[in-house]
């Protein structure tokens, strides 16, 4: 007989097994003796390899009992007995060495998260010899979490918790003994107008609920992959075994300020006069939400928004059909008051139409759109460019052309070259007068260099000495 197994079964075979894994490392973890778990972790530094001379004489902890501290030399293992809820987000220990040895580092200790049980990382205090250089490091003690086990439990919550999408990427829910415990394996957000679920899934699969990386005693749900929409949302977390742990308070999801979306190589969103543009970011709900293209040399062009999704990621946006040919920031206004401005719409005269992306690294992100650009000839200049696109029978090349400003005639053209590292260059001309130039970029028919296209001069003024 032939047996099939599925993905899923084997996926769950393989979790399972996973699972033990886990569980057995949690079991081998510790030895009670007078109420004190002694760890069984290894030091990763071998002992033959270590100056036994560089020791940690004693080390504390903020908010912990001394004698929950316990230090093995021979092992070079600190112990420290993990509290229900610690009492600082900074667990930056004081450490008292030998006279030969100094403190190097305190690998994660700083963070309480790091503490988790769950996403506990290498907690060490690495010393170094006095004088030496940092790459001879000969010692380190590992600090070792141990814990009696206790379930995870909800801190008192006295009013709703508030999110502002697209602003906040985390849910933040206060809990006692999260590091004498295992996470959730899931939250379940459910909306309580719609009644639709929205389920978080644990470090384990997805990292996406997870020990608060900024607070102690708190454990994060992540919003980064959820397509969550404004409104208010009933919260249960869920253990392994089945226990459930209702949040009492619900959580309240509001829009938050909306924006668009960069691209860091300054490529535009890129349209006709007349045409509709799907721009992309978050909160971009029509009904508060209005959008306008500035520029620096033409007066504000009102977008009229024809759509937009229910999660307010894209709106579409129709170009007036007199709107000038060029480079614009889109700029967002919120009940009528501007928010932010980014970059970048291409309004082009033809389709296809090449667009000058950046030079010299910007605009990017809120650079001005008008300025000077100044460049060093004897230097390669960083500049991106999209060459557009034909339906032809003849491949197509770009090339850089500079005009000067104050006689049109006066134009060199320049070939792109592509480095090995990341963008576009091309080289100024060293015969080339010093001015201030516009600069171009255009779509040549390679067999026979025809001019196909040219994009619209680069918004700002470039002055090369």
């Amino acid at each position: 007989m032939k047996t099939i197994c599925s993905y899923a079964q084997t996926t769950v075979v393989w979790l399972a097994v996973f699972g033990l894994m886990i569980l057995s490392a949690c079991q081998k973890d510790s030895v009670e003796t007078d109420d004190f778990p002694l760890p069984t972790v290894i030091n990763s530094m071998p002992a033959d390899k270590a100056d036994l001379s560089l020791k940690v004489l004693a080390i504390s902890f903020p908010g912990i009992p001394a004698g929950d501290v316990k230090i093995d030399h021979v092992t070079r293992v600190i112990s420290v007995k993990v509290p229900a809820e610690f009492t600082s987000d900074n667990m930056t220990p004081t450490v008292q060495v030998s006279d030969s040895a100094q403190v190097y580092g305190l690998d994660n200790l700083k963070s309480p998260a790091l503490w988790c049980v769950c996403c506990r990382q290498n907690l060490a205090v690495k010393l170094l010899k006095k004088g030496a250089a940092p790459q001879l490091i000969r010692n380190q003690y590992v600090v070792n979490p141990v814990h009696s086990p206790a379930d995870l439990t909800l801190l008192p919550l006295t009013k709703p918790i508030e999110v502002a999408l697209g602003e906040t990427a985390f849910i933040t829910i206060p809990v006692s003994n999260l590091y004498r415990s295992v996470l959730p394996e899931r939250a379940v957000l459910t909306n309580e107008k719609t009644g639709t679920q929205y389920v978080v899934y644990s470090p384990y699969s997805s990292g996406r609920v997870g020990c608060s990386y900024a607070s102690a005693n708190t454990i994060n749900i992540s919003l980064n992959e959820q397509k969550v929409i404004p409104g208010q949302y009933r919260v249960v977390l869920q253990m392994p075994g089945g226990r459930e742990i209702p949040v009492p308070q619900p959580i309240i999801a509001r829009a938050g300020k909306p924006y668009v979306s960069n691209n860091i190589m300054g490529f535009c969103y890129t349209g006709m006069a007349g045409d509709d543009i799907t721009i992309k970011g978050e909160n971009l709900y029509v009904a508060t939400t209005t959008f306008r293209l500035v520029s620096a040399t033409q007066p504000p062009v009102s977008l009229v928004a024809t759509a937009q999704t229910v999660t307010g990621n894209q709106a579409m946006v129709t170009i007036p059909a007199n709107t000038k040919p060029g480079y614009y920031a889109i700029e967002i206004l919120q009940d009528g008051r501007s928010t932010e401005r980014y970059y970048r719409v291409g309004v082009q005269r033809s389709v296809g139409q090449p667009t000058v992306g950046m030079v010299q690294y910007g605009p990017m992100f809120s650079l001005p759109l008008a300025g000077v650009v100044s460049l060093d000839r004897s230097k390669p200049v960083v500049a991106t460019f999209d060459q557009g696109t034909y339906t032809t029978r003849f491949f197509i090349e770009a090339r850089f052309k500079l005009i000067s400003e104050t006689d049109p005639s006066q134009t060199v053209t320049m070939p792109v070259f592509y480095p090995t590292e990341n963008y576009s260059r091309f080289t100024v001309p060293p015969a080339l007068p010093a001015g201030r130039y516009k600069l171009v970029v255009q779509a040549v028919n390679t067999e026979t260099k025809e001019v196909i296209s040219e994009s619209e001069p680069f918004e700002r003024v470039l002055d090369i000495r």
